[in-house]
């Protein structure tokens, strides 16, 4: 059971993948053997990531970020310990494109359906 239930978890990852991909967002590589509880990407360059998330949460979705706002390219580490918040590109950029997607085995079609539409709504744009 365990075994049908994580591999419902990857189908799942790679229908959200194959379907949000033309819109501009960007997935790590998967050759389909990857057990997902979520599903990071990038978000589209044009797309505000804090916005994005804020219109996921308001349909239900749970939508999060592991790099919201970091302490190294924050004010109060800048103020407290003297760091330059622009030293942290990499972290810069993650903070401000990087979401995750909520995946469990709960999900039906009408969730994967749901969270898709939001994520295109939220693009204000087509395809790529």
């Amino acid at each position: 059971n365990c075994a049908r239930e994580s591999g419902a978890r990857g189908e799942d990852g790679l229908e959200i993948r194959r379907r949000l991909e033309p819109f501009g967002f960007q997935f790590q590589s998967d050759p389909g053997n990857h057990i997902y509880t979520a599903i990071g990407a990038i978000v589209p360059e044009f797309v505000d990531r804090r916005g994005m998330r804020a219109h996921l949460r308001s349909r239900a979705i749970n939508a999060y970020t592991l790099w919201g706002d970091p302490l190294g390219i924050s004010r109060i580490a800048a103020d407290a310990w003297g760091t330059d918040p622009g030293a942290y590109l990499n972290t810069a950029l993650l903070a401000n494109r990087l979401i995750h997607f909520p995946i469990n085995r709960f999900m039906t079609s009408r969730d994967l359906d749901r969270l898709v539409d939001a994520c295109t709504e939220s693009t204000e744009a087509g395809p790529a």
